[in-house]
């Protein structure tokens, strides 16, 4: 009797629970609600107002309205004020002194950290208060930011993952009851700072966040949401007879190592010849590389320094090829990937947009990019703004922008060196070490000790005493006793 009393209330319990699961798992749910956003657009739109006010003003006939929306390359990160000096700013201000005409208004709204969902929020801002002609919305660098933040799985690849999330789907049901009552403040959200206060949590090899590699469920969720996104702004903006043109964002090839390479640490010996060739490219042998790819075929750093030493030798197709293949292999991809590229070339051939390779603005003669004009990977220096500027006058002019008279560059030259001045001399100055500083702090919340250091090495000595000094040297001491214990 007393083993019966017993037994009933477990049976029922169980009974109860399986019950609830069953039904849970029956309500549809988008994981994508489950997604955080960690930088969100800011309220306003300051292309609308710099240099001229045009917000909420209707445009006038034969006037001409583009703006570039995109994340920190477009926001000119880190020269100051924010976005005035970049290469959508440079190209207004040579096509009217070009032109003559102050009715050609071609801006950049940017902002950092932001993905495709928080860039279309901010082009339907220009569309509502901006009349624009064009909107070029680039995309490339941050689709998988969020989901790295996260640290765990939207949809789990292995069966245990699978599981466990199907057993936890009566609490997610709750959780969305509760955020449909508002009985909390709910929705996944954080910030750039906080994600950086990880960082003291990471070890050489072992990245402060879990969650990693991103699993083949969530990257083809997240390539879905992307196309969807275009799909829906193309819409919007075909409504109120707005052209939309899609733009993948700038990647320097050779500008930086990818950020994780492991999430436990790998044999020294590797580390060690990514360092040297990182270094030194002319000081390794494909051979020495070969051998420990046969071993780590996977391992992104080793995949990106084959492709440096491949450039050096002047075989650049395959230089690409290995530099791409680090990008894909990337553990935590903070940048374009084949399959971002892919997405876009399937959006705008299904939608019918055009399609612009801002990464065309900057290849050499051999087809590379990086690191000539750019701070770090992704984001171009002054020059490289500038140069994106004049690349896009000339290939675009009569297409997607208006069309320049004979002789233009002259004029237009002098438009862009005249508006350079927008940018303040300090931050002209700070922009590098400013940049290395950014980067390495993440590179420290991968687990990237090895690419950290120099970065941080070559920051302090330019922003001590300056408002962006603060706790670099902690940083830089602790980078050093990390890698002092972890014997790299």
């Amino acid at each position: 009797m007393a083993t019966e009393r017993l037994t009933r209330p477990l049976l029922g319990l169980a009974l109860g629970f399986a019950i609830a699961t069953v039904v849970a798992n029956a309500v549809p749910e988008d994981p994508l609600t489950r997604l955080p956003v960690i930088v969100r657009p800011p309220p306003g739109v300051f292309s609308l107002v710099v240099p001229s006010n045009i917000f909420n003003q209707p445009r006038e006939k034969n006037e001409f309205r583009a703006f570039f929306v995109g994340a920190s390359e477009t926001a000119a990160f880190p020269y100051e004020p924010p976005a005035q000096g970049s290469y959508g700013y440079y190209l207004g201000a040579g096509y009217r002194a070009a032109t003559g005409r102050g009715d050609i208004h071609i801006r950049s709204e940017g902002a950092a950290g932001l993905d495709s969902e928080q860039l279309c929020i901010q082009a339907r801002k220009l569309l509502e208060y901006g009349d624009p002609s064009v909107i070029v919305l680039v995309i490339g660098a941050n689709e998988f930011a969020n989901r790295i933040c996260r640290g765990k799985p939207l949809l789990p690849d292995d069966l245990l993952g699978r599981t466990t999330a199907m057993a936890g789907a009566p609490r997610v049901l709750f959780d969305r009851l509760d955020a449909a009552l508002d009985l909390s403040s709910g929705g996944a959200a954080g910030n750039v700072a906080g994600f950086l206060d990880l960082m003291r949590d990471a070890m050489p090899g072992r990245p402060a966040l879990a969650g990693l590699p991103i699993g083949n469920r969530d990257r083809r969720l997240l390539m879905q949401r992307l196309y969807d996104q275009i799909a829906s702004l193309h819409r919007d903006c075909k409504a109120q007879g707005t052209q939309l043109c899609l733009a993948l964002s700038m990647h320097g090839l050779d500008g930086a190592p990818p950020w994780c390479s492991e999430v436990r640490p790998g044999p020294k010996e590797a580390d060690a010849l990514c360092k040297r060739t990182f270094k030194d490219p002319s000081s390794v042998e494909l051979a020495e590389i070969d051998v420990w790819l046969a071993q780590l075929p996977d391992r992104a750093d080793l995949h990106h320094a084959r492709a440096r030493v491949l450039r050096r030798l002047g075989r650049a197709a395959e230089a690409v090829e290995e530099f791409n293949a680090a990008l894909d292999l990337d553990l935590a991809p903070l940048h374009q990937t084949g399959e971002v590229r892919a997405t876009l070339r399937q959006a705008a051939t299904d939608l019918g947009l055009t399609l612009i390779d801002f990464n065309d603005g900057f290849k050499d003669q051999h087809g590379l990019t990086g690191p000539d004009g750019f701070l770090d990977y992704a984001h171009p220096d002054a020059v490289g703004h500038r140069k994106l500027a004049r690349w896009l006058a000339r290939e675009h002019q009569g297409k997607l922008l208006p069309k320049l008279p004979a002789g233009w560059e002259k004029a237009f030259d002098k438009g862009v060196s005249d508006w350079s001045k927008q940018t303040t001399p300090e931050s002209a100055k700070l922009a590098p070490a400013r940049m290395w500083l950014n980067v390495a702090r993440f590179y420290l919340v991968f687990g990237n000790f090895r690419e950290a250091l120099p970065l941080l090495e070559a920051a302090a000595p330019v922003l001590q005493g300056t408002s962006h000094d603060k706790d670099l040297a902690i940083d830089l001491e602790f980078c050093r006793a990390a890698l002092a214990k972890a014997g790299r």
